[in-house]
């Protein structure tokens, strides 16, 4: 007899793949049962080499069956007909049922099939069952149990080896001394993979549970061969242990286990651990969260307490200059009374009321003139006579006032340009949409402009809608939104700038309609449209090229019906999407509230009914009109009811006594006429201009569960199913013969009605309409799908390009540049502009470096303390943060714009970072300066405590509003050491070192001795940076020796700030202007010394930094960051910051002796590895931002 080791080693036939272990061990258990007539079962058949061995094995098997998901094992073929292999899902009870009706019972099962956990539980609930008593049923590859990708690993409380390990204690069920099933043990397995319902296991049956190494084998027994049984005594002597003779036969009896409480728990404990452990750190985490808030309420009190004093005064200076204004606006009241009261108003009152007129008449020629000057004389006569002949002088004059109201709506100020957006809405922002349009047709506004702003809310987005008409309000709203859909919006030329200025937003446009409006020829063909009057036929044949022109000026289109969006693709639209009419709430609630019956079962009348708010359904109603009229002179019990404007034919007369009028009603009143009906009608004319039409009689009418007869248009046949859901009729015999059979049958109208809420309420819901058509829209926007993982960082401030000023500015713009290229990182940017680009506290985006701006408009003038706190900023910052939706909030220098955005921030939970350029946070002005008593101890780090804070600017309100708008940011960065020890000393411990960095140059050249020594000074004509010490210094510095390169920062905007008196005593100088980051190379080339002797504790000193990396000597004042970099004597020189023009004489002249001791020629090059670049700078702060939630 061969073993199965040497069956593998001879097989040559299908492969096979099964461990060394398993063969000798299966050989060892099932050897007794080799020529046994087995049903042998293996779920995992592979390439089915196994199933010839094992049909080798067992000569006389019944049969050898093989299981697998992989439909490719169906091309396996075998010449014993007793292998077959069945094809599918091993844990489904559909395979069960086939292997069971191959053979009911199973003598050896082998589970070989994926391994994952949940598989091989439900597959031995499955497949237990039908191993007969005397059977195996064994488990392969349970080392897969162990790892993650087949749901296990070594701890996890839901693995297939924990089950099997939790199994091993069922045979020892009779001993746990505790009312518990072995289900009922096992359940929490089956309750975690969802299959309780398959276990139909008895337990009892299971002998023993053995494992060798990762196979697993459960024997079958019957129950009496599996309980412990009766206790065996042999031999009579007992010297040791006596009274065993006395139990011999005595079966086992569990000590009861109820109160040990070990004995019975809801679940295992390592399932609880999880759990347990979330909830720790849930627990760790709310502990933290008010921990934070006791110390915040902690800081909030010291705060508030500091703040009284300062808020006491104020009232107190308050209620004096309000007792003042109080008395004033009393002298004013009374001098007011008495002019109205006197003789000489009441005289000239008929004067008055003639300027009165006389100005309202000037305004309506001024109107008329700008009426003639936009469509010409002609057109606007034309139109002013068809006005005149409709309404009457009173509606001529009604046109020109809203006319005039729009003309203000939309008159535009000239104001500077601004870059395009050069990155697409899309890409970077949230989805938030402005919808303008046409708001003057209610039904137009209920559907498509209302509904969609409802529809986009259901996905979570702000939509806004605006009328065409509100130009100034439109342009506005472009600069917070990242779509816009204009909605029957005509391109009149007043448009123009709407349209441009998305454009310059680089926003997608998307032109919308639900009628077939911008098609001139078919318009004008149309016997519908030909039935309005003449002049509003004509105007809209002259609108259609207007609404056409718009259509092809956006990016694409909406359509509410299929065929309307292929019409606009044959016009030339580049794509359109179809949104189609939902079901609105206000209809759903007004159906929900109607009575269920109609008025037909009350009082036996069938009620037709036709709703037309037009008259331009005259030739619709053809489509249908002798039907009708047959139908009602055949039966006396049917009504048809009108709703709304339509002329019947003459031939009704006859049937005059069976119609009944509605007149037109708010849409509330119209649903509960139309449910008093049973038959709703939509006939349409068969013309191209109405199978662009929606089919919105169809929905009204089958919400309301009335089974509608329609036109056989696209509009309906895409949704009616004709005879199950509704009706699609073509010729007069089609419609009288539909109509006769719902008249006759109540329970035909009660299906077919039924039938088509379904289809409305399932089709046309609002959930479904967002979801499936709405959401195609918003799903273009990168940042709405969750898998993005790129992080949003607002940067702010005050100046950015094209108003680029100061070295904070320079910084923002060198790194926000680098994050244009950052794959993981957006940069948005808030800054200020002035009124030459956009009006005070308006919004302006734009494009600079590759990104995208924001600047808000400042006013010309703004008062001291609005430089700190300004709330006019806050409604402005809330749109941008709600379009952006940072995931940090960087704020560099903010002056003007004010702390209030921080308060903002922290109201919505977005992470702060501060990047502190200055001391601005900290005292009443942002400089620390030598020749200021109040300043002396600011900086001093040693010794000093208890006199922090003795300068009484430090406790003003406006410094102590900007302290405590710091102590919300998460992080605050310092570009250098001195910066970082100087808020630390001041109580901020969240100070982190981000040293800024400098540009460096484009290209080094080798530097050469002069004669005369060059020096540079870019500070200003100011003493904060020491020009008065440079003046009384070089006024001892002969001509021959040394030259002064001064830079006027304001030559290039056309005035000086160095005058020719600023200038007295130099005696060799020359006076520039300002250079750029791109040009700097060229006036650092120029010059060999750099004057920056600040008397202004600098936070870092970048033009220090800029002349150290292109080998120029720096003399620096010791003020703050500045001379940090400097190596005394090597790459410059550092005076003392005490406002002596000697100290900078002596250094002055040492350089030009360092200079003169050079030998001639190249300029040896100074030290300056240590300085740091903007690339290593941005590198660390890409970190910051990462790492900051």
């Amino acid at each position: 007899m061969k073993t199965l080791v040497e069956l593998y080693e001879e097989h040559h036939g299908k492969s096979s793949d099964k461990w060394s272990i398993y063969l000798s061990s299966y050989h060892e258990v099932l050897s007794h049962l080799k020529f046994n007539p087995v049903n042998f079962m293996e779920i995992g058949v592979q390439n089915g080499g196994s199933l010839e061995v094992w049909n080798t094995y067992f000569p006389n098997a019944k049969n050898i069956i093989g299981c697998d998901i992989d439909a490719n094992c169906a091309q396996l073929k075998y010449e014993e007909k007793k292998i077959q292999v069945v094809i599918g899902n091993s844990s489904t009870v559909e395979v069960k049922e086939k292997i069971e009706s191959i053979t009911p019972t199973i003598t050896i099962a082998i589970d070989d099939g994926s391994h994952d956990s949940s598989d091989i539980i439900k597959s031995f609930l499955l497949y237990f069952p039908l191993v007969e008593d005397g059977g195996y049923y064994i488990i392969e590859d349970l080392h897969c149990s162990y790892w993650q990708a087949f749901e296990g690993g070594l701890y996890d409380p839901y693995s297939s080896m924990a089950f099997l390990k939790k199994l091993a204690d069922i045979p020892n069920h009779e001993h746990w001394g505790v009312e518990k099933s072995e289900h009922d043990y096992l359940k929490p397995f089956y309750q975690h993979y969802n299959c309780e319902a398959l276990d139909s296991v008895d337990y009892s049956h299971i002998h023993s549970v053995q494992f060798i190494n990762s196979l697993c084998i459960i024997k079958k027994k019957s129950p009496q061969e599996n309980i412990l049984g009766p206790r065996v005594i042999i031999g009579d002597e007992e010297a040791v242990v006596k009274g065993n003779l006395k139990v011999d036969g005595s079966l086992n009896v569990a000590p009861a286990q109820d109160k040990n409480p070990w004995g019975d728990l809801p679940t295992f404990p390592e399932m609880e651990w999880q759990s347990l452990t979330e909830n720790n750190k849930s627990q760790l985490e709310e502990k933290k969260q008010a921990l934070a808030k006791i110390e915040k309420l902690n800081r909030d009190i010291i705060y508030y307490k500091s703040v009284e004093e300062v808020l006491r005064q104020e009232v107190d200076v308050n209620r004096q200059s309000m007792a003042e204004k109080d008395r004033l606006v009393h002298s004013l009241s009374h001098d007011n009374h008495a002019l109205l009261t006197s003789t000489s108003w009441k005289v000239t009152q008929p004067m008055r009321t003639g300027v009165a007129n006389l100005r309202k008449l000037k305004r309506g020629v001024v109107v008329s003139k700008n009426v003639i000057k936009i469509h010409g004389l002609q057109y606007s006569l034309k139109k002013a006579m068809a006005v005149y002949k409709q309404f009457g002088m009173r509606g001529v004059i009604d046109r020109l006032r809203l006319i005039n109201q729009q003309h203000v709506a939309s008159h535009v100020i000239e104001r500077k340009e601004l870059a395009t957006v050069g990155v697409v809405a899309e890409a970077v922002l949230m989805p938030k949409v402005l919808i303008i349009a046409e708001m003057s047709i209610p039904q137009c506004r209920k559907y498509r402009v209302d509904q969609k702003v409802e529809l986009f809310k259901k996905l979570g987005i702000e939509a806004t809608a605006l009328s065409w008409t509100q130009q100034n309000e439109c342009m506005e709203a472009l600069q917070t939104h990242s779509i816009v859909i204009f909605y029957r919006v005509p391109a009149f030329e007043s448009m123009d700038r709407i349209f441009d200025e998305c454009e310059r937003l680089n926003l997608t446009t998307l032109w919308e309609v639900d009628d077939l409006i911008f098609d001139r020829d078919v318009l004008a063909n149309s016997k519908t449209l030909n039935e309005l009057d003449k002049n509003t036929f004509n105007g809209l044949l002259e609108g259609a090229s207007l609404y056409k022109r718009a259509m092809l000026k956006c990016r694409g289109t909406i359509a509410s019906t299929q065929h309307l969006a292929e019409a606009m693709i044959d016009a030339g639209a580049k794509y359109a999407y179809v949104i189609e009419n939902a079901l609105d709430p206000e209809t759903i609630i007004t159906a929900q509230n109607l009575p269920v019956s109609r008025t037909s079962e009350t009082d036996g009348i069938v009620r037709i009914v036709y709703g037309s708010g037009t008259s331009t359904h005259n030739v619709d109603f053809q489509e249908a009109a002798s039907a009708i009229l047959n139908v009602l002179k055949n039966n006396e019990n049917v009504r048809f009811r009108l709703i709304g404007v339509l002329e019947l034919p003459p031939s009704f007369d006859a049937v005059k006594s069976q119609i009944e009028r509605v007149e037109l009603c708010p849409y509330k009143d119209y649903l509960k006429v139309l449910a008093e009906c049973d038959i709703s009608l939509a006939p349409l004319e068969d013309y191209v201009f109405n199978y662009s039409k929606s089919n919105i009689k169809f929905i009204e009418a089958s919400i309301l569960g009335i089974p509608s007869i329609c036109s056989p248009l696209p509009t309906f046949s895409r949704v009616i199913e004709h005879g199950v859901n509704g009706y699609l009729c073509k010729t007069p015999v089609e419609w009288e013969t539909t109509l006769l059979q719902l008249v006759q049958s109540a329970e035909l109208r009660s299906e077919i009605g039924s039938h088509a809420q379904t289809t409305v309420l399932h089709h046309y819901s609002p959930d479904n309409i967002a979801k499936e058509q709405v959401s195609v829209i918003a799903d273009k926007f990168i940042r709405r799908n969750k898998a993005a993982k790129q992080k949003n960082i607002l940067s702010v401030n005050c100046y950015y390009n094209p108003r680029s000023f100061g070295g904070a500015t320079v910084v923002a713009e060198e790194l926000n540049k680098r994050f244009d290229s950052n794959g993981n990182i957006n940069i948005h940017v808030v800054t200020s502009l002035s009124e030459d680009y956009v009006m005070p506290y308006y919004i302006r985006r734009y494009g600079a470096f590759g990104h995208d701006c924001y600047g808000i408009g400042l006013p010309h003038f703004l008062r001291e303390e609005e430089q700190i706190l300004n709330h006019n900023i806050d409604p402005a910052f809330k749109q941008i943060l709600d379009v952006v939706k940072p995931d940090c909030v960087h704020f560099h220098s903010i002056q003007g714009l004010g702390i209030s955005m921080l308060e903002v921030c922290a109201e919505r939970d977005i992470p702060i970072i501060v990047t502190a350029h200055d001391y601005w946070w900290l005292y009443d002005h942002q400089f620390i300066l030598s020749f200021d008593d109040k300043h002396k101890l600011r900086g001093v780090f040693e010794g000093h405590e208890s006199e922090k804070l003795k300068d009484k600017d430090t406790v003003s309100y406006y410094v102590l509003k900007k302290r405590k708008a710091l102590m919300l940011a998460s992080k605050i960065l310092a570009p250098s050491a001195f910066t970082r020890q100087l808020y630390a000393s001041e109580g901020f411990g969240n100070v982190h070192l981000n040293k800024n960095g400098v540009n460096y140059p484009q290209l080094t050249k080798d530097r050469e001795v002069s004669k005369v020594i060059t020096f540079g000074y870019v500070g200003g004509n100011t003493n904060i940076k020491g020009y008065h010490l440079i003046k009384e210094a070089f006024r001892n510095i002969a001509a021959e020796d040394a030259k002064v390169v001064i830079v006027d920062n304001t030559l290039n905007l056309g005035f000086r700030t160095f005058h020719d008196s600023d200038l007295d005593g130099l005696n060799n100088y020359e006076v520039v202007p300002a250079f750029t980051q791109q040009n700097m190379d060229d006036f650092y080339g120029s010059i060999d010394v750099l004057l920056y002797p600040t008397q202004s504790k600098e936070s870092f000193g970048l033009t220090v930094r800029e002349a150290l990396i292109r080998n120029v000597w720096v003399i620096t004042s010791d003020a703050g960051g500045a001379p940090e970099d400097i190596i005394d004597g090597e790459n410059g020189i550092v005076i003392p910051f005490d406002n002596d023009a000697m100290k900078l004489l002596a250094a002055v002249e040492a350089t030009i002796q360092h200079f003169r001791q050079m030998p001639d020629g190249r300029l040896p090059v100074m030290p300056h590895s240590h300085i740091r670049s903007f690339d290593e700078q941005y590198e660390e702060l890409a970190e910051i931002y990462l790492s900051t939630h």
